[in-house]
């Protein structure tokens, strides 16, 4: 709310330049404020990520907050109609997962740890409708979206509380959504990654949302990667049911 209302020039001379003070600058970037760089280097790298978007960043959704609620809309949805139809692979090859899967679980830990959610990744050689297939998922259809709509759904799911959770930000969502992206190409290793770097080697992946037909009650993550040169495909399914 801090954020929300005051720009990071009304509160850099107030603030303890501590961790608080950092999220509070981030969140501050999230609304397109620029921070100096006097500040900048006065303040600690808690989240190993710049002051600042990268042009392949999205505007991340951000809540608003009013004196008795929060409204946390949702990234955009898409029209039934661009979707297509997959069917279950016969037989689909599963590999190791558990990178990325340790950091979708991160991400919306508020989601299963504070309320009634669970998180489950996939990881299987071929496209993205067979690791959707790999979840249990016998028919369901897929819509390809840009990178920038998939790091706009990640970061959103890592910002919110679910059903039940408390709200952890969009600062931390952001993290979240880096991070998480860094754990598909591979580059845990040497994070913090510059984020030029980052999206340059995003351009080998593709990103879609699926959706399997059951009826949606609460916050949803549906996502699936593919890897076109590796020939690796990932799927996410997040849920928190209200």
């Amino acid at each position: 709310m801090i954020a929300q209302n005051h720009s990071w020039s009304d509160l850099a001379a107030v603030l303890p330049p501590g961790p608080r003070a950092a999220i509070v600058a981030h969140e501050r970037v999230l609304r397109g404020e620029a921070i100096d760089k006097v500040s900048i280097d006065a303040l600690p790298p808690i989240l190993e990520m710049p002051f600042a978007l990268a042009p392949w960043e999205p505007p991340y959704e951000l809540a608003t907050y009013t004196d008795n609620s929060v409204d946390t809309a949702s990234p955009r949805t898409l029209p039934p109609g661009a979707f297509r139809p997959f069917e279950r692979s016969v037989s689909v090859e599963l590999i190791e997962s558990d990178t990325v899967g340790l950091a979708v679980r991160q991400l919306v830990e508020t989601w299963t740890a504070d309320s009634n959610g669970h998180a489950e990744v996939v990881a299987a050689i071929g496209t993205a409708a067979d690791a959707v297939a790999a979840l249990g998922v016998g028919h369901g259809s897929l819509v390809e979206i840009p990178l920038a709509d998939a790091m706009s759904w990640l970061g959103w799911s890592g910002a919110s509380g679910g059903a039940h959770g408390r709200r952890r930000g969009a600062a931390l969502g952001r993290f979240g959504a880096l991070w998480t992206l860094a754990t598909l190409l591979g580059l845990t290793d040497d994070w913090p990654v510059p984020l030029d770097e980052l999206g340059d080697l995003a351009g080998d992946l593709r990103w879609y949302w699926w959706d399997g037909g059951e009826p949606v009650t609460g916050w949803r993550l549906q996502l699936a990667v593919d890897d076109r040169h590796d020939g690796v495909a990932w799927a996410i399914s997040a849920r928190d049911d209200t």
